[in-house]
């Protein structure tokens, strides 16, 4: 009987290698690596320009919030598109317009002195207990201040520099007085009777400290301040 003999082994089956699930072109992962690149540099840019850091800045001075902070720049990314990819002034400004609610009197840092002086006389008018006063009550709380009753003053400013005390005409205050009732910071205190002079109709303040604290901050007087924070006058 015959036997065959077998030479050699028998050849394993090649198997199709197939690609990793996870393996990109090369194509792609450049372009991935050059949007990186090029969105990192537009963040360079926006977190250095001089007017981004001014609103975030005036932002947080007047909510002294940083959810709030967080809460516009998380808005800002989520409203880019594929046509408008970059962080820029005004999507950041957009998304404050939709996160915060309008202050009703973010105004008043931009009064000038003879307003804001008769707004400090409000408070101490009302550290005396009185929550009502008039015109007249305001005109003579300054003066009293001023340590001058023949003449009524106010506080000045000189290129950002304090200047001191300068005289100023009762019919200064008394514009200052019509524009903050015409604002509706100073309200009537009740129905005004035909008869009564307007130096001697009540009114009442609106805004409260803190509003009118951030005014005088904001005009940066030292005696100003000064009279602010010492309370009523004995």
């Amino acid at each position: 009987m015959s036997s065959i003999a077998i030479s050699g082994r028998p050849e394993k089956p090649r198997l199709l290698s197939t690609p990793k699930k996870n393996r990109k072109p090369a194509s792609i992962t450049t372009q991935a690596d050059s949007w990186c690149t090029t969105w990192k540099d537009s963040i360079d840019r926006i977190i250095t320009d001089r007017q981004f850091k001014q609103i975030l800045e005036d932002i947080f001075d007047l909510s002294r919030d940083v959810r709030l902070l967080l809460r516009i720049l998380s808005a800002a990314v989520a409203s880019l598109t594929p046509s408008s990819p970059w962080l820029t002034v005004g999507t950041i400004s957009r998304s404050i317009q939709s996160q915060c609610a309008p202050l009703p009197f973010i105004f008043l840092q931009e009064l000038e002195y003879p307003c804001v002086a008769l707004l400090v006389a409000t408070q101490h008018i009302h550290d005396r207990g009185h929550d009502v006063f008039t015109f007249k009550m305001l005109c003579d709380e300054i003066k009293r201040e001023l340590g001058n009753e023949a003449i009524t003053k106010a506080l000045v400013q000189v290129q950002g520099r304090g200047f001191g005390l300068i005289r100023v005409p009762e019919s200064v205050l008394e514009a200052a007085f019509e524009r903050l009732v015409a604002h509706n910071v100073l309200v009537l205190a009740g129905p005004a009777s035909s008869s009564t002079r307007r130096a001697y109709v009540k009114y009442r303040c609106v805004p409260d400290r803190s509003d009118i604290k951030e005014a005088v901050e904001r005009l940066g007087h030292s005696a100003m301040k000064r009279w602010f924070v010492q309370g009523a006058s004995n």
